[in-house]
């Protein structure tokens, strides 16, 4: 997410103070240098900061406990998911940068690049890269990148009834796989979407 200026200005002031003295600054530091009224104010951007990735707060404002995330984290590339009929995926070298706040603690994520247009109607194009955290498991209704029959991937809308499984895409012109829950194995869901212009 896009920091507003006055957050990027937040940002910066607790990046230069813990540069200058090796520590982060009070809320009552912060408080003084932008002439906030409240430490409540403080709070707030701290808030929205942490919501966006920027930096980690455990929310005591007598104690110097903000830290600054990095700006970017990287994931590994692993080849190319059809968003159409399954195709073999396959392993690439390359790393992708991405924000924090799209990984979840304790979780491996990759990208993958999306091939075809059975996902339009959610936003996913062809070409796109999406981040997905690995999981064996999904939630109806989540975008998954799921191994049909132990070779060919493919990323889909998951649903599961009973012993059914469900590949839904979302463009109107094409047709749910339905299968057995025993040829499908998920290999995870997507957590995140990045175009390039």
């Amino acid at each position: 997410m896009e920091l507003t200026p006055k957050e990027r200005s937040v940002l910066e002031f607790v990046k230069d103070y813990k540069g200058a003295h090796g520590t982060s600054p009070t809320y009552r530091e912060i408080m003084t240098h932008f002439g906030f009224s409240a430490a409540s104010t403080v709070h707030q951007y701290l808030t929205q900061l942490a919501k966006k990735g920027a930096v980690e707060s455990r929310g005591d404002n007598r104690k110097r406990h903000i830290r600054v995330l990095p700006a970017v984290a990287t994931v590994p590339l692993l080849g190319v998911v059809r968003a159409g009929e399954p195709v073999e995926s396959f392993e690439d070298r390359e790393e992708v940068e991405v924000p924090p706040s799209l990984l979840a603690p304790k979780s491996d994520h990759y990208a993958l690049r999306v091939r075809g247009d059975s996902m339009i109607d959610e936003g996913i194009r062809d070409g796109d890269l999406i981040v997905v955290r690995s999981a064996n498991e999904a939630r109806n209704g989540q975008n998954v990148v799921a191994l049909v029959d132990g070779r060919e991937v493919t990323l889909k809308k998951y649903y599961r009834k009973g012993d059914l499984v469900e590949l839904r895409p979302a463009n109107e012109a094409m047709s749910p796989i339905v299968l057995e829950a025993s040829r499908l194995t998920i290999q995870g869901v997507m957590v995140g979407l990045f175009r390039q212009y």
